[in-house]
Parts: C-alpha cells; sequence; structure tokens
C-alpha cells in the first residue's frame, strides 16, 4: 500500500511516497506529484524506512535502563514534577523543544499546552544556537518575529549566498528542495549566483562566482556594499517611500568607513572581487535575492550581519518587490496579522522598539583589533522595510 506525506528530515519538507507492507515501512520516494519539489529526495529521506525501523529506536519509556509501562513512567513523571515545582516554583523546570518538532504539529502544540501549564519561563529551543539573529532582525525591521523574506527565483536576476551551502542543508529560511536542479534552471535563465563563504562548498562548485573571505567578515562586505550603493545604485524612491530621512542619514555614516580598501584588507577579498561583486548588485536593478546560512548567524556579529542582508534588500528596492525576495502572505497567519501597520500605509511595517548594532570591523589573524571610526560604533537608526 502507498501513501502520499512528506519528509520531516529537514525544513524542505519533500513530498514524497511511502510504500507500507503491513506496520514496515518499506521504500519512500519522491512524489513526483508534489508542486515544489517534484519528485526530488536526498538520500536522507530515502533512508527514513532504515531509520524508522533501526533496532535500537527508542519505542517505550525506560528508567535505569529498564523498560517501563507508559502509565508507570508519566505518573512517576508528572509526581517529580509536582514536587520540584512545590518546592522550588516553576521555574526549577527547564523545558527544551527540539528542532523536529517544527514539522509535528499535534507535538509541538502539546508541547506548547504542557509548557503554559508548568508555568515555567524556563524555556530553550535551537534558536538560541542557530538563527537568533534571523528573527530577531526580522523583528527589529518589521515588528515580527515570523516574517522573513524568501527567494524568488523566478523573476530575480542575481542570487547572494552568505555562509550558506544549501546544496547539501537544503536552504536556511529559503529552503531548496532539488538545490542543485533549481540552482542550475536559475542560471540557465540568466540568473547569477555568487557565494560569499570562506570555504568552497558544493553549492560554491555550482555558482558563477565564488568569494572566500575571513571567517566572521560577512557584515563588513554587507557593510561596504550598502555604503557605495547608498552613493550610486539604491533605490531613491523605495527608500523615500519605506524609510524616514534621518534613518537613512544615520545609515550612511554608521557604513561610511567600510571603503573598498579596507573592506578588502579586513576580509580578504581582493579589491578586484569586491568590484565585480558591486557591478553584479547594480546590475540587477532591484532583482537580488541574499541568504545567510549558519555561518553568518553563529558569528560573533552574526545580528549586525543578517541586519545589513534586510538593509541590501531595502537599499536594492528588492525586498517584497517581484524579482527580490517575496514574504509569505501565511494562511494560519495572515500576513496583515503578523505585521503592526504605522503611517498611512497598510503595508508598511513599524518602527523597530530598539536600533540595531552598528557594523563592526573583524580583526584580521594577527592583527591588533583596528581602531575604528566612532560614527560606525554608534548604530544607525531604524531601517523599515516596504
Amino acid at each position: 500500500m502507498q501513501h502520499q506525506s512528506f519528509c520531516r528530515i529537514c525544513a524542505a519538507a519533500c513530498g514524497i511516497i511511502v510504500t507500507v507492507d503491513g506496520d514496515q515501512v518499506v521504500q519512500v520516494r519522491g512524489d513526483p506529484a508534489h508542486p515544489v519539489s517534484k519528485g526530488y529526495t536526498c538520500p536522507k529521506g530515502r533512508a527514513l524506512p532504515a531509520f524508522h525501523h533501526r533496532p535500537d529506536r527508542l519505542d517505550h519509556p525506560e528508567a535505569s535502563g529498564r523498560p517501563q509501562e507508559w502509565t508507570d513512567a508519566l505518573d512517576d513523571l508528572g509526581g517529580r514534577l509536582g514536587r520540584t515545582i512545590e518546592i522550588h516554583g516553576p521555574a526549577a523546570v527547564g523545558v527544551y523543544l527540539g528542532t523536529g518538532l517544527a514539522y509535528d504539529i499535534a507535538g509541538w502544540l502539546t508541547a506548547e499546552r504542557l509548557i503554559a501549564t508548568l508555568g515555567t519561563p524556563q524555556r530553550y529551543t535551537p534558536v538560541t544556537i542557530d538563527n537568533a539573529p534571523a528573527l530577531l532582525t526580522a523583528e527589529l525591521v518589521t515588528g515580527s518575529a515570523q516574517v522573513n523574506p524568501v527567494w524568488d527565483p523566478d523573476d530575480s536576476r542575481l542570487l547572494l549566498l552568505f555562509g550558506t551551502n544549501p546544496v547539501v542543508s537544503h536552504g536556511y529560511g529559503t529552503t531548496l528542495p532539488d538545490p542543485v536542479g533549481r540552482l542550475r534552471r536559475f542560471r540557465s535563465r540568466g540568473g547569477q549566483v555568487w557565494v560569499i563563504d570562506p570555504r568552497r562548498t558544493e553549492t560554491a562548485g555550482l555558482a558563477d562566482h565564488h568569494l572566500p573571505l575571513r571567517a566572521g567578515t560577512d557584515h563588513v562586505v554587507l557593510a561596504w556594499l550598502v555604503r557605495d550603493l547608498l552613493d550610486d545604485g539604491a533605490d531613491t524612491e523605495e527608500l523615500a517611500a519605506a524609510c524616514r530621512p534621518d534613518d537613512v542619514s544615520a545609515l550612511r555614516a554608521a557604513v561610511a568607513p567600510f571603503d573598498r580598501d579596507r573592506v578588502a584588507a579586513t576580509t580578504g577579498i581582493p579589491p578586484a572581487g569586491l568590484e565585480r561583486l558591486l557591478a553584479s548588485v547594480r546590475g540587477a536593478k532591484g532583482r537580488i535575492a541574499s541568504m545567510a546560512g549558519t555561518g553568518v548567524m553563529m558569528s560573533r556579529d552574526g545580528l549586525v550581519a543578517e541586519w545589513l542582508r534586510w538593509v541590501l534588500q531595502i537599499v536594492t528596492g528588492s525586498l517584497d518587490r517581484p524579482g527580490g525576495m517575496r514574504f509569505n502572505d501565511g494562511m494560519l497567519f495572515p500576513l496583515e496579522t503578523r505585521l503592526r501597520p504605522h503611517g498611512g500605509s497598510a503595508t508598511a511595517c513599524c518602527s523597530p522598539s530598539r536600533p540595531a548594532s552598528a557594523p563592526t570591523e573583524a580583526r584580521p589573524p594577527g592583527q591588533e583589533d583596528p581602531a575604528a571610526d566612532p560614527s560606525s560604533r554608534d548604530g544607525p537608526a531604524s531601517t523599515r522595510a516596504p
């Protein structure tokens, strides 16, 4: 018997056909009728039957290495939790929600009810480890941590990938089922792919250009791009419609110290490579997309880099515009309920509650921390998404 389902290995959620014989999962293959993955699966997805039936899988509760009945285990756990809360208060109980729960809506809702019942503020998730900058930046720019733009490959001209390797990871924020096929199709239609990454990753091998930079200096490259685009190449109509003039002035002051030669010395990217990158961004004329992965998010200045990535999209007029990156309108939580409107525009987003940090220069190996212009440390005011 065959069943349609989707793979829970990663956020790409590829459509799959699951063949079963009674309780035994016999095979998992891609679903050619799936509108996004179109029959693609990765080796991990096809290995789901072996994972599901592995002999050391834990299917029942154990205590001290011995199997227990569910009733006994839950009664014991409930008693321990109750006594702990009674003696030490709800904050004495910590709860960790793992990544896999994101693909199990019933499990997630149940966990949320449990946490609410316990009343504990001690809540932990992988967000703390690998994507806090992405969520915080979205909140700073739009007012909601749940609003993030995704790549629209059908009409864009340029894709910039900072510290991410979607050929292996299937993307980050923007998920890419069949990443090799999608990148190749994008390039065959005339799109350009730039990878800015210290390593020559599998994705870099498929790109038009790869700029190896010193680890942790992505924000410096982004600051330079924004600086030079504000001088030549910015979408002035977009800036006038979406940003306050004093915000743009503060942004100019913050990125002013990041000239080409200084950025080249800090990042290790030759000036000619930086100039080619800037020319490609200008040539795309508002039809660019950018992504950043854990290589950026987990760096010291990940929040600054992610904020500048949003600024780059806004400055080029590529945020929530055809050919750039777009917001998913959503079904369970429609976009208009996630954004807090301001002013006279129904689609505009409010200012953040606090400014993002200004770019700071990374220290090249073996060098002292260079003295940065004070204006680069004061922090620009908000740059708001349209």
